[in-house]
């Protein structure tokens, strides 16, 4: 398919080199491939007709729907890709995916991940469970969420889905990989990456031991405030409270808070690590710095390498799955405002 819309750029190269630039598609190198109106109206024209692997149902079989799909992709090829390796993918000289790899590019990857989307959404597709086998899937998930790869073993996720995939003999539309409520997506997608991010965290904990304490277990005092629950978290000789956030992978902090950390000699050059793509709640993937701390102290435990990202607005501090996995056990009593702790 990758490379059936690469002929279509390749096909409109010479077009009206006249034209207004906003009007026309260029490659990364800013060498001129066309006028982007006639290349997306052609790829929706006749690119589906004649492609005999996509079957377009009656309700997506519009032009709109095919000339989105069309403007994303070739619109994200052109951004990312020169004109020479344009021409080589369509000599067959570079393999597109594994370019793709090399480049280990998020927001490239996220780009085409959204072009796929839309052609889930608008484009009626077979769709078997072989992209489950692990060799599929790993490709697949290392390629488009590159951002994951700190949380799971992706291996141990494969292999889930693998099996589960075959137990249940599920096969439905590609569609199913992004509906909220599918069988797929829950029962086998989700279970297996939550499955995969325990056993890698209790395989991290055993080796490293991260938690410190006299005690095996401990109740801390939750405060309220309106929806949300916090706890007192001290690190070197500052103390604040943290919100309980389970939903985030990592535990986050503010710019105000790292400038605190560096004047009090808490936060070093050697506490950063790298940079990490996050997905906020409106949708945005925005890039935020990261560090890994010791000596957190909660109770009478000390937590040791713990990592954090450093969001550029807001003041909360966020307690998430980064400090939490480190625990064997925890949870929330709703009757005496305790967060449980137990350690391994």
């Amino acid at each position: 398919m990758i490379k059936s819309f690469i002929i279509l750029i390749i096909c409109f190269f010479s077009l009206n080199l006249f034209s207004q630039s906003f009007e026309n598609l260029y490659s990364k190198d800013s060498i001129l491939i066309g006028k982007k109106t006639d290349i997306f109206k052609n790829c929706a024209n006749d690119y589906f007709k004649n492609n005999a692997n996509i079957k377009l149902s009656e309700k997506s079989n519009t032009f709109k729907n095919r000339y989105e799909f069309c403007e994303c992709y070739i619109t994200t090829m052109a951004n990312n890709f020169t004109i020479d390796e344009i021409f080589a993918f369509n000599e067959g000289k570079l393999d597109f995916e594994k370019e793709i790899l090399k480049k280990n590019d998020f927001v490239l990857n996220s780009e085409l991940m959204k072009c796929t989307k839309l052609l889930a959404k608008n484009i009626d597709l077979d769709f078997d469970m072989k992209f489950l086998e692990t060799e599929n899937c790993e490709k697949y998930y290392n390629n488009f969420h590159s951002d994951l790869s700190t949380e799971i073993d992706f291996h141990l996720f494969c292999e889930c889905t693998n099996k589960e995939g075959n137990t249940k003999k599920i096969k439905n539309s590609i569609n199913e990989i992004n509906d909220e409520n599918s069988v797929i997506r829950n029962e086998i997608l989700l279970d297996c990456y939550n499955k995969s991010k325990i056993l890698k965290s209790n395989k991290v904990n055993n080796l490293t031991n991260d938690v410190l304490g006299s005690v095996k277990y401990e109740n801390i005092p939750i405060i309220q405030n309106n929806m949300s629950n916090k706890v007192k978290i001290s690190i070197g000789n500052l103390s604040k409270y943290f919100i309980i956030d389970s939903g985030a992978s990592d535990t986050s902090i503010s710019l105000k808070f790292e400038k605190e950390l560096i004047s009090s000699g808490i936060l070093k050059k050697g506490n950063y690590i790298s940079d990490s793509y996050y997905t906020i709640a409106d949708g945005k993937i925005i890039k935020y710095k990261r560090i890994k701390l010791n000596n957190i102290k909660i109770g009478n435990f000390i937590v040791n390498n713990v990592i954090m990202s450093v969001r550029k607005t807001g003041f909360d501090l966020l307690l998430g799955n980064s400090f939490f996995a480190k625990f064997k056990t925890w949870t929330i009593n709703n009757n005496n405002q305790n967060l449980f702790l137990e350690k391994n």
